[in-house]
């Protein structure tokens, strides 16, 4: 059996490859990346196939990459793959960023279990009092912000209202934290866009090293799309971080659900440690073509879409080092300004 580089190699050939005694050819990939006028049209691209690897070369703009098993995969070899449209992170982790990278890191242990907790007082789905006919001035304001600035929260029987007055609970909207199904911790968001002095605008009970919505890292999807805050992860269906990193345990809750693991930081300077964190992990990054006003999922969302939203992320992955994917953050968000 060919290793997985090889392998990874095999699944994404062109259709019109041809196959011969050493292995294949076909019109090479890289002749416009390697300053040709014109795409290889007489299939000067052979590849072969070695018991421990490939060897490739183009006989047409002379480039060559290969691979051999127990190796660590070159920048050549991962742009030829990233060229014929393999995903280099289906690649594991410890061969793409080499076997010593992988023993140095210490594997850290994850919660077995958190805390049960309660929400605030009389804590009960937004959605369920209006359709009683429910009528608070401060609830009201709470809807009005809700229908203003994340409106796909509005039917959501997760989002809920207290009518505590402590810590101005009653002017806010709670997002349960669920593990297993139970309560575990909770945030709240202040109905106003810029709170009075002294008002914080978040305030939240969150056990360490919780991630938002994690239940859905054992359902049965191959892949997960883990962002900042919870309303942006509300937004698309993912988890959240709940803050612009991440550390080695939330690290190694996401790698251990064997989920292709997609990290969108916020579109603006702060999201620059959460890119160079997944690039630690070894996590893809998503990099939306978003307009220039829009920073995260929940703006998208609000202001183009669910659909458009998960095109733009879906469209937008990318695979590397963690230098090669601040460099493409800050590409991306220089073509914003």
């Amino acid at each position: 059996m060919t290793d997985v580089v090889t392998q990874l190699l095999l699944k994404h050939l062109p259709t019109s490859s041809k196959k011969n005694r050493n292995g294949f050819k076909f019109n090479c990939p890289m002749c416009i990346k390697q300053g040709e006028a014109r795409n290889d049209t007489k299939m000067r691209g052979g590849l072969k196939i070695e018991p421990l690897g490939f060897v490739y070369n183009c006989f047409n703009c002379k480039f060559s990459t290969g691979y051999t098993e127990g190796n660590r995969p070159n920048k050549k070899c991962l742009d030829f793959l990233k060229t014929l449209g393999a995903d280099i992170s289906e690649i594991p982790i410890e061969i793409r960023f080499g076997n010593n990278t992988v023993r140095k890191r210490i594997i850290p242990e994850v919660p077995s279990a958190y805390p049960i907790v309660k929400l605030p007082q009389d804590s009960k789905p937004i959605i369920d009092l209006i359709q009683s006919g429910f009528c608070d001035p401060e609830f009201n304001k709470v809807v009005e912000y809700i229908s203003s600035e994340v409106p796909f929260l509005l039917l959501d029987k997760q989002v809920m209202w207290s009518p505590d007055t402590r810590l101005q609970m009653n002017k806010r909207f709670i997002l349960p934290f669920y593990w297993n199904g139970k309560v575990v911790g909770w945030t709240s968001r202040y109905y106003e866009k810029k709170p009075p002095v002294g008002i914080a605008k978040y305030m939240m009970e969150r056990p360490e090293n919780y991630i938002y919505n994690m239940d859905m890292l054992n359902d049965k999807a191959d892949t997960v799309v883990a962002v900042e805050g919870p309303t942006d992860a509300k937004a698309i269906g993912g988890v959240a971080l709940m803050t612009n990193t991440m550390n080695e345990v939330e690290a190694e809750i996401l790698i251990k659900s064997r989920k292709k693991v997609i990290i969108i930081p916020d579109m603006e300077n702060t999201g620059l440690r959460l890119v160079q964190d997944a690039g630690k992990y070894g996590f893809s990054v998503s990099l939306p073509k978003w307009p220039k006003d829009i920073k995260d999922c929940a703006q998208s969302v609000k202001e183009c879409g669910r659909l458009y939203t998960l095109y733009t992320i879906y469209n937008s992955i990318y695979t590397g080092t963690s230098i090669e994917l601040e460099t493409r953050f800050k590409t991306a968000n220089i073509m914003r300004t």
